[in-house]
C-alpha cells in the first residue's frame, strides 16, 4: 500500500529530510504549479532564502490546486465515415464506411480488405510511417498518391489524408490493436504510465521540482557568474588607475581576488592618512630622487651646481627681505609718523612764544643758541648785546627763550626722524628686491611654488606706500604677509642642503649615488603608493566588500550539492512511482488477466520487473528470468497483450479503440472472455468508441450473443465488408434481406453501378442465408464451421438436400453476382440490367419455396 496518497506526502517528506528552507520553497512553489515555468521573481525569492536573507516557512499543509483529474481528456468524438479511397491498398473507391453506432463489428474473409481499412486507421493516429507499402501494389505502378477522406462527428465537412498530411493527425482520438502491437506488448517493454491516470497522483510535480532546482541551480551559476564577472572588471578599472603608480604585480595585489579579498581590505582597513603633510614629503622625494639622477652625469652636476647657485641666491634676496620688512614694518612706521607729527606740533606751540611772527625761527633759534652761552635767560636782567636793561617784555621774551632751549621736543623729534629715515631707507632697498629668473628651479618643487614665492614678493613690495607718501597709505596686511616667506626660505634651505648632500655623494663615489637612488626611489614607490591607496580607498573598500559578499554568496552555493539533491529526488520520485504507479498498474494488468483468461498474473506465473534511471520506469514482464513470448504459448501471449493494450486503453483518453483479429490463436473459452469484457467496456466507458475488423465467425456470432444479453445490440452497427469494395449492414433475417434487394430492382429507374455492386452484395447474403437456414437448418455457417454443442444434434434430422439442378442453379446465380478477382468491379456490373436482377432474385425465390415444401 503506498504511504500516501499522491506525491505531495513523498515530497514533504523528502523537503523535511533535507530541511532547508529554499528547497523548502521549491517544493511548495511546486506544489501551486500549474506547470508553468519558475520566474525570475521567483528564483531571486529562493536565492534570498538561500544566503538566509529572507526567512520562509515551509507550508504545514499546501493548497494543492483544484485540477481535475481528467483535465486532458477531449470530450467525445466519434469516427463518422472512411472513404473516397484512392490509390490506397487494395480499398476501392466506392468503398463507403459508415460508422452509425458505438460498436461497429465488420466482418469479411481473408482478402475483403480489413487490414488495410485497419492500415488506413493507423495513419491517422500513429506517428510513425508504415514500413509496408500503403499504394496498391498489386497493380502497375500510379503516379497518383495514396489518399482517403474521413470525417468526425461535428465536423462540417471531410478531411483528406494523404502522405503530405503527415502521420498521426488524429492520436489523440484513436488508438488500435493488430498484429505488431500485440508482438511489441510481448517482446517488449511496457510503460507503466500509459495504463495509470497518473494526473491522480501528481507524479508531474516531481519533474517541477526537478525543473525548479535545476532552473535555480543555472539562476545561481549565472548570478555568480556575472558577479564575479562585475567585481573582477571593477579589479581591473581600478589597477588600470593605479598600476603607472603602485606595483600591482606584488602582495597583496597579485593575490586580490573575488574569492580572497580578505588581506588587501586589512591592508586598506590600517593604511594612514596622506595629507598635505604627506603629499610635501613625496615632492621632496621627487626633488632629490631626480637630483640623485642628474648627478650620475657630469652634464647633471653642472645643472645641480646652476640651481644651488640660483637656490643661494634667491634664499640670500628672501633673507635680506625679512630682514628689511622687519626694519620698516609698515604699521611701527606708521606710529613713528604720528609720534613725530605730534612732537612737532607740540614744538610750534611752543615756538609761538619765543619767535616773533614772520621770523625765521631757524636762524633765530641758532641765535638764541649763541645768546645762551653769553647769559642765562632765565636769570638775565639786561640784553647780552646792548647791555640795556630788560624791561618786563623782555624779561618775559627771555624766560620764553629759556624754556624754549630747556625743551626736550628738538632732540626727540630728531631722534624720531631718524628712525623714520631707516625704515623709509629699508622701504626703499625692498623696491629694489629682485628674485630674478627662477626657471631653472620649477622642477625641483611642487607645482606653482615658485610662482607663488614671486607672488609674496611683488605682494609685498606692492603693499608700501609711494615714495613721499605717508605710512598710512601702505597695506599694512599684505606687509605682514612678509612672515610668509619663512616657509620659502625653509624649502629653499632644505633643497640646498639636498643639492650639496647629492653633489657631495656624487663627488664621493658612483657606488654609493646608485645606493642612495634605489632608496629614493623606493621610498618614493610607497609614498606614490600611498598616495594613489588613500586616494582610492572608499572604492577599494567597497570592491573588497562587494567580494567579500560575493565570496560568502559562493561558499553557501558550493555547500549545496545538487547533484546529490537530484539523485534524492529521483530516488523519492522512484519510491512514489513504485508504490502509486507500479503497484496500480499491476493490480489493473491483473484484473485484466483475470477478465480474458480467468487466471490472475501469478496464477500464470508473470512477473513484472521495472527498470528506468528516473521516475520514468518501463515495465518488462518475465516469468522467471525468462521473457514471455519465450514460454507462453501463442493464446497465452494473446492473452498478455490484450490485457496490456485494455489496461491502457481504459485509462487514455482515446475516443476510437481498433481491433484487427483480436482473438486469432484463442479457443473458443478465450473468445467468451474477450467478447465480455468489449461488453464491459462498452457499457463502462461511454465515451469510447469501437470498431472490430475479423473473419472469425464465431467471435462474431459470440459478440453479439454476449452484447444482446447485456441490452446492448443497439449500441451494435455489423457490417460486412467484400471484396475491398462494399461494407453493408449485416442482416441475416429473410424479409430484411429481400426488402432492401427489391428497393433496388422494383426501381422504375435503371439503378446506378454502385446500387448494382450492392444489390449483388445482398443477393449472394441472401443466398447464403437461403442454405443455412433452410438447407442446414441453421446448422452451417458462412465462413467457419462453429463448435459443435450438444443441444443441436436433433436439429441435423430436419436439414434438406438440394438436388442437383437447384445446385447448379444456386453455383450459378451466386457466380453471377460475384465478379473475378482481377476484374474491374464498375465495369463488371454496368452490363447487368435491373431487369437480370429481378430475373435472378425471383429464381432464389423458386428454389427457396422448393425447400421448405420438403423440409421434413
Amino acid at each position: 500500500m503506498p504511504k500516501y496518497q499522491d506525491a505531495v506526502g513523498y515530497l514533504l517528506e523528502l523537503r523535511s529530510a533535507i530541511s532547508q528552507n529554499w528547497f523548502s520553497a521549491v517544493v511548495d512553489l511546486a506544489i501551486a504549479s500549474n506547470g508553468s515555468q519558475v520566474t525570475e521573481v521567483e528564483l531571486e525569492r529562493i536565492w534570498r532564502y538561500l544566503l538566509r536573507v529572507s526567512q520562509y516557512s515551509p507550508n504545514a499543509s499546501p493548497i494543492i490546486p483544484s485540477v481535475a483529474v481528467q483535465q486532458n481528456r477531449i470530450a467525445p468524438v466519434f469516427l463518422k465515415r472512411v472513404f473516397g479511397f484512392s490509390n490506397f491498398k487494395k480499398l476501392s473507391p466506392d468503398l463507403n464506411l459508415n460508422f452509425d453506432k458505438k460498436v461497429t463489428l465488420i466482418f469479411g474473409k481473408n482478402g475483403s480488405g480489413k487490414s488495410s481499412l485497419c492500415k488506413a486507421l493507423k495513419v491517422l493516429s500513429s506517428p510513425e510511417k508504415p514500413v509496408d507499402p500503403l499504394h496498391n501494389a498489386r497493380t502497375s505502378a500510379s503516379t497518383s498518391p495514396s489518399s482517403f477522406s474521413y470525417q468526425f462527428q461535428g465536423w462540417p465537412t471531410p478531411s483528406v489524408w494523404s502522405q503530405t498530411s503527415g502521420f498521426g493527425s488524429q492520436s489523440q482520438f484513436i488508438k488500435y490493436f493488430d498484429s505488431t502491437i500485440a508482438i511489441s506488448n510481448t517482446t517488449g517493454n511496457m510503460k507503466a504510465e500509459n495504463a495509470v491516470e497518473v494526473s491522480v497522483f501528481r507524479l508531474e510535480l516531481f519533474d517541477y521540482v526537478r525543473s525548479f532546482v535545476t532552473a535555480f541551480q543555472n539562476y545561481s551559476s549565472n548570478k555568480l557568474s556575472q558577479y564575479r564577472i562585475n567585481i573582477t572588471n571593477d579589479m581591473r578599472a581600478i589597477f588600470s588607475q593605479i598600476e603607472s603608480l603602485v606595483n600591482i604585480h606584488v602582495e597583496p595585489f597579485i593575490s586580490w581576488s573575488p574569492e580572497s579579498p580578505l588581506k588587501f581590505e586589512t591592508l586598506l582597513r590600517n593604511i594612514d592618512f596622506f595629507g598635505d603633510k604627506e603629499e610635501q614629503e613625496l615632492v621632496n622625494l621627487e626633488g632629490e630622487l631626480q637630483q640623485h639622477l642628474n648627478a650620475a652625469s657630469e652634464q647633471g652636476i653642472l645643472a645641480l651646481n646652476a640651481q644651488l647657485t640660483i637656490i643661494q641666491k634667491v634664499e640670500q634676496q628672501l633673507l635680506s627681505l625679512v630682514e628689511l620688512c622687519k626694519k620698516g614694518a609698515i604699521s611701527n612706521l606708521q606710529s613713528i609718523e604720528i609720534n613725530l607729527q605730534n612732537k612737532r606740533s607740540a614744538l610750534m606751540e611752543l615756538s609761538k612764544e619765543a619767535f616773533p611772527k614772520g621770523i625765521n625761527q631757524d636762524s633765530h633759534n641758532d641765535l638764541i643758541q649763541v645768546a645762551a652761552k653769553l647769559i642765562k635767560f632765565n636769570s638775565a636782567t639786561s640784553c647780552p648785546l646792548c647791555f640795556q636793561d630788560l624791561g618786563d617784555n623782555a624779561k618775559q621774551l627771555f624766560s620764553a627763550y629759556h624754556q624754549h632751549l630747556a625743551s626736550t621736543l628738538q632732540d626727540e623729534i630728531r631722534n624720531i626722524t631718524q628712525t623714520l629715515n631707516i625704515g623709509l631707507s629699508a622701504h626703499e632697498q625692498i623696491r629694489k628686491i629682485d628674485l630674478g629668473d627662477m626657471s631653472i628651479l620649477v622642477s625641483l618643487f611642487s607645482a606653482g611654488f615658485i610662482e607663488s614665492m614671486q607672488g609674496l614678493v611683488n605682494l609685498i613690495k606692492a603693499s608700501l606706500p609711494n615714495i613721499g607718501e605717508n605710512q598710512s597709505q601702505g597695506d599694512v596686511a599684505n606687509f605682514n604677509r612678509s612672515n610668509e616667506l619663512s616657509f620659502y626660505i625653509n624649502n629653499l634651505q632644505s633643497l640646498k642642503v639636498q643639492l650639496q648632500n647629492t653633489l657631495n655623494i656624487a663627488c664621493e663615489s658612483s657606488e654609493k649615488l646608485a645606493e642612495k637612488t634605489k632608496q629614493l626611489q623606493s621610498r618614493m614607490g610607497n609614498k606614490r603608493a600611498h598616495k594613489a591607496l588613500c586616494g582610492r580607498r572608499e572604492s577599494l573598500l567597497t570592491i573588497c566588500s562587494n567580494a567579500s559578499e560575493y565570496s560568502k554568496q559562493k561558499k553557501m552555493i558550493d555547500c549545496q550539492d545538487f547533484s546529490s539533491l537530484l539523485r534524492k529526488l529521483t530516488l523519492k520520485g522512484k519510491e512514489a512511482h513504485s508504490q502509486l504507479v507500479l503497484d496500480t498498474f499491476e493490480e489493473r494488468l491483473n484484473l485484466e488477466y483475470i477478465s480474458l483468461s480467468g487466471m490472475n498474473l501469478e496464477q500464470i506465473g508473470v512477473k513484472l520487473a521495472s527498470r528506468g534511471s528516473d521516475q520514468n520506469i518501463t515495465v518488462t514482464p518475465n516469468i522467471g528470468k525468462v521473457p514471455i513470448h519465450r514460454v507462453l504459448s501463442e493464446g497465452e501471449q494473446k492473452v498478455h497483450a490484450l490485457a496490456v493494450f485494455m489496461t491502457e486503453a481504459v485509462v487514455h483518453p482515446y475516443q476510437l479503440l481498433v481491433f484487427d483479429d483480436p482473438v486469432t490463436s484463442f479457443d473458443y473459452n478465450y473468445i467468451s472472455n474477450f467478447c465480455e469484457r468489449l461488453r464491459d467496456l462498452i457499457r463502462d466507458q461511454t465515451e469510447t468508441q469501437i470498431v472490430v475488423l475479423t473473419h472469425n465467425w464465431d467471435f462474431f456470432v459470440n459478440l453479439q450473443t454476449t452484447l444482446n444479453r447485456s441490452n446492448l445490440n443497439n449500441s451494435l452497427s455489423v457490417q460486412v465488408l467484400e471484396d475491398c469494395s462494399t461494407a453493408e449492414q449485416y442482416s441475416e433475417k429473410w424479409d430484411e434481406l429481400c426488402a432492401q434487394i427489391e428497393i433496388i430492382i422494383h426501381s422504375p429507374t435503371e439503378p446506378s453501378s454502385e446500387q448494382k455492386e450492392r444489390v449483388s452484395g445482398l443477393m449472394r447474403r441472401l443466398l447464403e442465408r437461403l442454405t443455412n437456414a433452410y438447407v442446414f437448418n441453421e446448422q452451417r455457417h458462412q465462413y467457419k464451421i462453429k463448435t459443435l454443442q450438444d443441444s443441436n444434434f436433433h436439429n441435423f434430422t430436419k436439414i434438406v438436400p438440394l438436388t442437383v439442378n437447384e445446385a447448379n442453379e444456386l453455383r450459378d446465380l451466386y457466380s453471377n453476382f460475384s465478379p473475378p478477382e482481377h476484374d474491374d468491379i464498375r465495369n463488371y456490373y454496368t452490363t447487368k440490367t435491373r431487369l437480370q436482377f429481378k430475373s435472378w432474385y425471383e429464381r432464389i425465390l423458386v428454389v427457396k419455396v422448393a425447400l421448405e415444401c420438403r423440409k421434413p
